[in-house]
């Protein structure tokens, strides 16, 4: 090998090596970032899907475990399911923010052979960039482990993707913490409006606020095709364990006057993506419209008669269904 070539190859070394050494001195600052302090909303997540993990982890045999945003947190009842249905139920719905990868991941994390999966996501989580500030945490914090079993793009992008100012918001919050402030006192507030399996009790009644109706918007925003395919990527995942995935149709409040055409285009298109991806639909859409007082303070949030009337409807549905009745027959006892 000539000299020129031998100082060509010896260059790239040293500029690959170079590119790998930045590299891996960016990932130690993106993990210390998300690590050196706990923000007001990973407080409370993270307090409370611990408490969910744990419930999920006594309950025996084939359970059924509930994936979905706040909607699913407040709009099902562990106890009126439980009733009904005849099994165990783990309910892992949180919040929407953790997006797609986040309350999957936690659904993952507790899954095991021979429970069924409950997927109930609200129209927005097929409208969002799957890639948000709080799912990145989540995953960075609680999952990071995971991210060796995404493809590696997405895994990239996970590391890659958290802007500087996510570093100065932070920086913000350790010095708060330091001057002595319980930065943490309104998610505590939070998380004491539930009980020891994180799920919403007659306390949180105090917080109500009746939705309006006519304050509600007439459309939805459209699919997005990276939401899609990121459930896609976990809708595989739990089949892969060889559990059932069945989905359901969230609570939502629309202004009366909605587009009724446009909505049902939507639901159209997502009942066409689970069928596609080997998901058992169950139940009919229903958008609200005159019943503000049945949501507790959001346009998917439940008050808690409406919402163990809806565990009520949702369990009617699943019993009706003969996959999930397959189901019933074969889980483990």
């Amino acid at each position: 090998m000539s000299l020129s070539w031998k100082r060509l190859w010896g260059f790239l070394l040293i500029a690959l090596a170079t590119c790998l050494a930045a590299f891996a001195v960016w990932v130690g600052f993106v993990f210390f970032m998300y690590n050196m302090v706990t923000t007001h909303d990973e407080y409370w997540v993270e307090e409370i899907v611990a408490r969910k993990k744990a419930a999920a982890e006594k309950r025996q045999g084939g359970r059924l475990i509930i994936v979905a945003g706040s909607t699913g947190w407040y709009g099902f009842r562990v106890a009126t399911l439980e009733k009904k249905l005849g099994v165990p139920v783990a309910n892992m719905a949180i919040h929407a923010g953790l997006s797609i990868a986040g309350v999957c991941s936690d659904a993952l994390e507790v899954a095991r052979p021979g429970d069924a999966i409950l997927m109930a996501f609200e129209y927005e989580q097929f409208e969002r960039d799957p890639f948000q500030y709080r799912s990145m945490d989540h995953m960075l914090r609680v999952h990071p482990h995971m991210l060796l079993t995404l493809p590696p793009l997405e895994a990239l992008r996970y590391v890659l993707a958290p802007p500087l100012s996510e570093f100065q918001f932070r920086w913000q919050y350790l010095q708060r913490l330091r001057s002595g402030e319980d930065i943490h006192a309104f998610a505590k507030e939070v998380v004491g409006l539930t009980d020891e399996e994180g799920e919403i009790t007659d306390r949180n009644a105090a917080y109500a606020k009746p939705v309006d109706p006519y304050a509600q918007p007439k459309t939805l925003e459209p699919i997005n095709p990276e939401a899609t395919e990121r459930l896609a990527y976990y809708i595989k995942r739990f089949r892969k364990m060889g559990l059932p995935v069945f989905a359901t149709w969230p609570p939502r409040l629309l202004h009366p006057e909605y587009d009724r055409a446009q909505i049902a285009a939507i639901q159209k298109e997502i009942r066409e993506f689970y069928e596609s991806h080997g998901v058992v639909v169950v139940g009919e859409p229903t958008i609200s419209v005159e019943q503000g007082d049945q949501f507790f303070d959001h346009s998917g949030h439940l008050t808690e008669k409406a919402a163990r009337e809806r565990s009520r409807i949702v369990s009617d549905w699943l019993l009706a269904n003969p996959v999930f009745e397959e189901w019933l027959k074969t889980r483990p006892k």
